[in-house]
């Protein structure tokens, strides 16, 4: 991920649409013409991808949503082109371009986002099958992400102070939730961040200061979800665990009516609420059975899987 670019074979542009999964390059440098060469091409590809202004790769033709516009306009920052791999655009739009604008100026929210981003890649794309792509620290990681991401990379210079606060903010901030199930426990709820569109977790969130654990969850449960479980948690039944530095409690809630309407109370923050079956949830990031079940990978569920045994 952090090997330095090296240039294509081909002169001529290629652009990758991470929304269609379609990659479109000139037929020929004479006439400019795009063509339609692959209409599936894999994530976890390592190929480069070439960003080039000029008149010939005519962008207007392309239905881009404004992530992809903001994607392509990294090359603004850093020359006249740049080279990005699809990981990046992957991992960039998925954990980090969705923030909402209002949210960029905090940078402490912003690094939670780029730690999600650095999670998945080190558990989706540092695998046995790409051993080309070296595991990295946050430190790294987030020096990638503000070097080549516009609204952060004007903070970029700051990166060891904002990382700092960071660390000592999140340290001091456990996380506490709930892990919803209906009535034969058959099937667990979970939730839909419009932050994190391809990805699915517990309902859960930061405590405010000198608020009890389990208000917290209560607190946290009612705002993603519109359900109120006030009366059916047991302060006494949850799991905690400390992952990367901090502590996630969640507390174990039964006995919830799977014909329950759920309606965030949260503007821009839950997509989708709904119940997932126990047993097809992953047990690890390898586990087929969520693609079987549920059309997704495993890595859809990377921040339930910690739970799940």
């Amino acid at each position: 991920m952090f090997q330095t670019p090296t240039t294509s074979n081909t002169n001529h542009p290629v652009i990758w649409n991470f929304i269609t999964h379609q990659v479109w390059r000139t037929s020929a440098p004479s006439d400019g013409t795009l063509t339609h060469t692959s209409s599936r091409r894999p994530l976890l590809q390592l190929e480069q991808v070439r960003l080039k202004r000029g008149p010939s790769q005519q962008l207007a033709r392309h239905r881009c949503s404004a992530n992809m516009k903001l994607i392509l306009n990294l090359n603004k920052v850093v020359g006249s082109q740049y080279y990005l791999k699809q990981f990046d655009v992957h991992v960039f739009s998925r954990f980090i371009i969705n923030v909402p604008e209002e949210e960029r100026k905090d940078l402490i929210r912003i690094c939670f986002q780029i730690e999600l981003a650095h999670w998945f890649y080190l558990d989706f794309y540092c695998t046995e099958e790409n051993k080309h792509l070296k595991t990295c620290g946050m430190k790294d990681f987030a020096a990638h992400t503000f070097n080549h991401i516009p609204f952060l990379r004007v903070h970029s210079k700051n990166l060891t102070e904002i990382l700092d606060k960071w660390r000592e903010y999140k340290q001091s901030v456990p996380t506490y939730g709930a892990i919803v199930l209906n009535e034969d426990m058959s099937q667990v709820l979970l939730v839909q961040s419009y932050w994190s569109r391809s990805s699915w977790g517990f309902p859960k969130g930061k405590v405010n200061e000198e608020e009890d654990p389990s208000h917290c969850a209560v607190r946290e449960v009612l705002e993603e979800t519109g359900f109120d479980i006030n009366k059916l948690i047991d302060h006494n039944e949850f799991i905690e665990s400390v992952i990367n530095e901090q502590t996630v409690r969640l507390y174990i809630v039964s006995g919830v009516q799977s014909d329950t309407k759920f309606e965030p109370r949260t503007r821009n923050e839950i997509k989708s609420v709904e119940w997932f079956s126990v047993a097809d949830l992953p047990s690890s990031k390898k586990d087929a059975t969520p693609r079987a079940k549920f059309g997704v990978g495993p890595n859809a569920f990377f921040m339930v899987v910690p739970f799940i045994k």
